[in-house]
């Protein structure tokens, strides 16, 4: 069973929708600004937590169309805004990660073959152990290479 996809609406048109069913709008130039760049259905989802929970008969949560009270688009585009601030902080820590370990993995591969880069058959663990049985072992703290981290060499 399909369902009608939802007709086209104004910005304007969205904000009454959203003022309709109970939101504040304390700046409607600023609330229509933030539909026009983020989106409805990209904030729909910061929405969620201001709508009304309810259960259905058979005693299944859902969230009603309305919002609870005291909801209102500034709360939103608050929410939004500390989501996008802590999603960047992630994505700047992750990359940190990401060439942290890439150094690592470089410097150690040049360890075994000054060319492992040219060859991705090189990289593989097979390569850097022939003739070597693998072995755990704790880089002191004080060695120039690592602080104090394990290592399979």
């Amino acid at each position: 069973m399909t369902t009608d996809p939802k007709t086209w609406k104004s910005h304007q048109e969205q904000l009454d929708i959203l003022k309709a069913r109970g939101m504040a709008v304390p700046d409607e130039a600023r609330a229509l600004d933030f539909l026009k760049r983020v989106g409805y259905y990209r904030l729909s989802g910061y929405f969620f937590p201001f709508r009304q929970g309810a259960e259905d008969d058979a005693g299944n949560f859902f969230r009603k169309d309305e919002f609870i009270e005291g909801s209102s688009f500034d709360k939103v585009i608050d929410l939004y805004l500390f989501d996008r601030k802590l999603r960047l902080l992630a994505l700047d820590a992750i990359e940190r990660i990401e060439l942290a370990v890439q150094v690592d993995i470089a410097h150690l591969l040049g360890r075994y073959d000054k060319y492992a880069h040219h060859d991705p058959g090189r990289c593989g663990l097979d390569h850097m152990l022939q003739n070597k049985k693998p072995t755990l072992t704790k880089v002191p703290k004080d060695s120039a290479e690592a602080s104090g981290v394990l290592l399979i060499i």
